[in-house]
């Protein structure tokens, strides 16, 4: 059978989290602590300061979960620093300060 949980009773954090670990194990830590900086911790009364500031500041012509917009945050950030054109990221010395610069 099917079983159905609603995508506000894991939120987003599982799905990141999973993304971070389909990456290199060496560069783990450097994604958490940056998807930490960049989007805050899931909480189940704040789902961080990047969420908050997207339904309080923004207009969404298409409305999407939580969820949604997370795996599209991944999906984006993995082309940006595995896609073609990436090779300068990935012999980088300080990657966490050139992915700020994006």
């Amino acid at each position: 059978g099917i079983i159905y949980v609603s995508d506000t009773d894991l939120d987003w954090a599982p799905v990141i989290e999973s993304w971070v670990r389909k990456r290199e194990a060496s560069r783990q830590e450097l994604w958490r602590n940056l998807i930490n900086k960049w989007l805050g911790q899931c909480k189940p009364s704040d789902p961080g300061p990047c969420f908050t500031f997207i339904s309080r500041q923004t207009k969404e012509v298409m409305k999407e979960g939580r969820v949604g917009k997370i795996s599209s945050f991944a999906q984006l950030l993995q082309g940006l620093t595995e896609g073609s054109g990436s090779e300068l990221l990935s012999s980088s010395t300080n990657l966490e300060l050139d992915l700020e610069k994006f």
